[in-house]
């Protein structure tokens, strides 16, 4: 009898010492965790505070017990006007159990100041009533500091974008009208209408004429360029019948590629492919992959256009057999004022942006711009374009 007594005796005591290791380690959890930790009654009296929570606001839980929360810390609004508990969100989890998660929130110090905080608080219920709530926050002016920062950065680094494009477009403006009137005197010279021309005049006007187109071509390249890049370019977006397009690039380009000594073939598509885009812009971007083809590809060489028809697209191709470029650079040719580098033995001719403007037209017109290349086995790029509407 005395064995039976001293059993549940044992137990009830293993049971208390387990309750209160529990306790012991709740508490050293909750008053070293870095995050505030406050617990309130169904009247949103306080009824304890970590030392987390207590450095946060400035308070001690002595001066804090049994008080409401709310008028201690969250009272005002920051522009200084009054916060009713009634209105505050906080409140509805003591009204109606709503779970509050991680809510930017300003609360305020012992001493008045204002400090940005993030809140979750969840309600405590017991027998399907609500009788408190736990709450927890962590500082977070340094977070919303270092936001506000990289916003302003962003927006400056727009505006001075934004200022570089205009001055952009507006130095070249002011300079292609004294070269397109060059072009008109250098055209009357050589008519001779102020006098006959000799044969070595007519040489030296042809090569003045030669560079003032090369100049004309930098200084478009530099206002394409800066339109894009404030985003003044407009597509007039229509079906495009893809052979008929690249069947027109002949006439334009089979000249330069004949004077280079290169082939220039030209694949017929089906007569029926229609892509989606702005004539005009593609015609652009093809001239300028089929341009640098020529001046990329020693003479002797070819170069062959054609289109394929793939289940999400339309594609076309532009390859060479020049000299290729090297795969750490094929990414980088895409970027402005960035050249292809493929010859060696001689700088190419412009400033690197046709590549850049082409990329941004074909993207502007929902597609893309891509190169497959390797030294020594040329370069193939594909203008990627959407299908036209069936009508």
């Amino acid at each position: 009898m005395y064995e039976s007594a001293v059993a549940p005796q044992s137990e009830t005591l293993r049971v208390q010492q387990e309750l209160a290791h529990q306790l012991e380690l709740t508490r050293n959890i909750t008053e070293n965790v870095a995050e505030g930790l406050c617990l309130m009654d169904s009247g949103g009296r306080l009824t304890y505070i970590n030392p987390a929570a207590e450095q946060l606001l400035g308070w001690t839980q002595e001066e804090l017990l049994g008080r409401k929360l709310h008028e201690a810390v969250h009272y005002l609004h920051p522009d200084g006007s009054p916060f009713p508990m009634e209105t505050c969100p906080l409140g509805l989890t003591l009204r109606d159990g709503t779970h509050i998660r991680d809510r930017d929130d300003v609360w305020i110090r012992k001493g008045g100041e204002f400090v940005d905080v993030s809140v979750t608080c969840t309600p405590i219920v017991k027998d399907g009533a609500i009788v408190g709530s736990v709450l927890s926050l962590h500082e977070t002016t340094e977070q919303k500091r270092a936001a506000e920062a990289l916003r302003q950065a962003k927006d400056e680094a727009e505006r001075a974008n934004q200022a570089k494009s205009e001055f952009l477009a507006a130095m070249s403006h002011e300079l292609r009208t004294p070269l397109n009137a060059i072009a008109g005197y250098l055209d009357l010279l050589h008519l001779g209408i102020h006098g006959p021309v000799t044969d070595a005049q007519s040489q030296a006007l042809v090569r003045i004429k030669r560079n003032q187109e090369h100049l004309l071509t930098l200084i478009n390249d530099i206002l394409n360029f800066a339109r894009v890049e404030a985003g003044h370019i407009e597509f007039a977006i229509a079906p495009i019948a893809v052979d008929e397009l690249l069947a027109g690039l002949g006439p334009m380009v089979e000249g330069q590629a004949q004077a280079r000594g290169l082939a220039y073939t030209f694949e017929r598509c089906d007569p029926s492919l229609r892509a989606s885009g702005d004539p005009s812009r593609v015609r652009q971007i093809l001239l300028n992959l089929v341009g640098n083809a020529t001046k990329f590809t020693e003479p002797g060489g070819w170069i062959v256009v054609w289109c394929e028809a793939s289940d999400e697209a339309v594609r076309i191709f532009v390859r060479d057999n020049g000299a290729g470029i090297p795969p750490a650079r094929q990414a980088a040719i895409f970027d402005p004022f960035v050249q292809g580098e493929r010859r060696l033995d001689r700088p190419a001719e412009g400033v690197g942006l046709g590549l850049a403007i082409s990329r941004d037209l074909a993207r502007g017109m929902s597609g893309e711009l891509s190169v497959q290349s390797a030294p020594g086995e040329g370069s193939t790029f594909c203008l990627r374009l959407p299908y036209a509407a069936q009508p």
